[in-house]
């Protein structure tokens, strides 16, 4: 068999340089010590250099930003002072329009306290004058200031004035005219009448009486009759200047001739009217009336009694006993 191999020993190597070497060594930096300290010098520039444009740099890097610093602080001053002069603009502005809303708040009141004041003084001054016109004494009828007019010999004053006592010392402005009134025209000699208040104090009754026409035999006594055929009064004894009718009263069968005979009795003007005594009609078309001297006007119907006045005024001019007026356009006359 094979020994075993042994293992080999590493002879170690020196550290320690060769004679040449060491001498080369030495000799080495003698040759170039001039050239590196002369790089060491540009390169201790150049670190220099660049030490310096860094700080440099970061001086005005720093001034750059103290710039900006200060451009941002007066930036901020600026915009410090025109919020603080738009806040001051504003505030003004405000109290401005507080000062308007308040003075328009201040008319708005004193408008409606001027409202409430009018209207307050106007109902008081409407109070107080419905009191004094229909509340006063100061505003009554007076007895003495209730004046009458159109009373005739059938409607005494008395008789109205009486009626009108209902209105004394009441206000003028309550008395109940319409009522009045119609008691009035109750009175039989009354067509129409009209009352007026009279400030402060009094009334004013207009009346319209009626016309006789004509009397009519009633029985012992004699009524007195008006265009209408409504008896105003009733006399013992016939009314002179007043023609008498033969037509009956109160008769269903005559009163058309009766109401014919009132009509045309009614359109005689006063002077003819006058020279009529007495008048009557059997039909309501044959109309005569007799003259207080005897004559006779046979009138006819009751038509055309403008016309057939003209007529008989002319004819009256020619002496006649008989005037026939019934055609008016072709009258007749006989002696």
């Amino acid at each position: 068999m094979r020994a075993p191999a042994q293992p080999r020993r590493r002879t170690p190597r020196s550290t320690t340089p060769s004679a040449p070497a060491a001498a080369a060594g030495r000799e080495l930096p003698a040759r170039t010590g001039a050239p590196a300290r002369a790089r060491s010098s540009t390169v201790t520039r150049a670190r220099a250099t660049e030490k310096e444009q860094a700080r440099l740099n970061r001086s005005e890097e720093r001034e750059q930003r103290r710039a900006q610093r200060r451009s941002r602080h007066a930036e901020a001053a600026d915009g410090a002072l025109q919020g603080a002069t738009q806040r001051a603009s504003g505030a003004n502005r405000g109290a401005q329009l507080s000062e308007r809303i308040a003075e328009r708040r201040s008319a708005v009141r004193r408008l409606r306290w001027r409202g409430i004041a009018a209207a307050l003084a106007a109902v008081l001054v409407v109070a107080g004058l419905s009191w004094l016109v229909l509340a006063s004494p100061v505003l009554v009828v007076h007895a003495e200031d209730v004046v009458v007019t159109g009373t005739s010999e059938y409607i005494e004053e008395e008789q109205i004035q009486e009626i009108a006592a209902v209105a004394h010392e009441v206000p003028v402005a309550r008395v109940d005219t319409g009522g009045v009134a119609e008691e009035i025209r109750e009175l039989s000699a009354v067509r129409d009448v009209q009352i007026r208040r009279s400030w402060p104090n009094g009334l004013e009754i207009a009346l319209e009486p009626r016309v006789p026409v004509a009397t009519v035999s009633d029985g012992d006594r004699y009524a007195l009759l008006d265009a209408e055929a409504v008896v105003m009064v009733r006399r013992d004894e016939p009314v002179d200047g007043v023609p008498q009718v033969t037509v009956p009263l109160d008769d269903p069968d005559t009163a058309e001739s009766l109401t014919a005979v009132l009509t045309v009795l009614a359109a005689l003007p006063e002077d003819i009217q006058a020279e009529v005594s007495s008048a009557g009609a059997e039909t309501p078309y044959q109309v005569r009336l007799e003259l207080t001297d005897g004559d006779e006007v046979v009138w006819g119907s009751a038509e055309e009694n403008t016309l057939k006045v003209e007529v008989f005024r002319t004819l009256r001019q020619v002496e006649a006993s008989t005037y026939d007026l019934s055609a008016p356009r072709s009258p007749i006359t006989t002696e």
